[in-house]
C-alpha cells in the first residue's frame, strides 16, 4: 500500500464548483518504483497536465501527503490571460507545521517584431516570516527544445 496520496483540486473559468481528482501514486509519479517519496519525480511538470479537458481551468491545487513520514506538499497554481500569466504557491509541511513556502510568478511575454521564440519572465520568491525574498529572477527564451536564460537575480 502506498503511503503517498495524490489529490488534485481545480476550478474552471465558468464555474465556482471545485472538482476533485484522486490519483494513484503510480499514475502520478514517473517511475516504476514500488515505493515513492513525496519528492519523487512526477510524470508531468504541472498538475494541470493530469486534468482531462483542461483548457478553461483557472486554479489547480495539488496535494501530496506522505502519511508514513508525516509530510505534505501543496502546490497552488492560478492562471490568467489564457495561461500566459501564472502564479504558483508551494508550501511544504512536516507534522502539520509549515517548513517551506515559495511563490513563483511566470509571464509569457507577447511576441515583439522579429521575435520568433517564446519569452518568459520568471521570478521565484521564498516566503519566510511573512517576508518575500526574491531568490531568482530571469528572462527565459525558448527556442524549440533548447532555452536561453538571462538571469537578473
Amino acid at each position: 500500500m502506498d503511503s503517498i496520496s495524490v489529490v488534485i483540486r481545480f476550478f474552471r473559468n465558468d464555474s465556482n464548483e471545485e472538482e476533485i481528482m484522486t490519483l494513484d501514486a503510480h499514475d502520478y509519479f514517473d517511475d516504476d518504483e514500488c515505493e515513492f517519496e513525496i519528492d519523487s519525480i512526477p510524470k508531468y511538470n504541472h498538475a494541470i497536465e493530469y486534468i482531462p479537458d483542461n483548457k478553461n481551468v483557472k486554479k489547480v491545487t495539488l496535494e501530496l501527503c506522505d502519511t508514513c513520514n508525516r509530510r505534505k506538499k501543496k502546490v497552488e497554481t492560478y492562471y490568467w490571460a489564457n495561461r500566459d500569466i501564472e502564479l504558483i504557491i508551494l508550501s511544504e509541511y512536516k507534522d502539520n507545521s509549515l517548513t517551506y513556502s515559495e511563490a513563483i510568478h511566470q509571464v509569457r511575454l507577447p511576441k515583439i517584431t522579429r521575435q520568433e521564440n517564446d519569452l518568459y519572465s520568471i521570478g521565484r520568491f521564498s516566503i519566510d516570516n511573512n517576508e518575500l525574498i526574491c531568490t531568482y529572477y530571469a528572462l527565459i527564451e525558448e527556442s524549440g527544445p533548447s532555452e536561453e536564460e538571462y538571469r537578473l537575480v
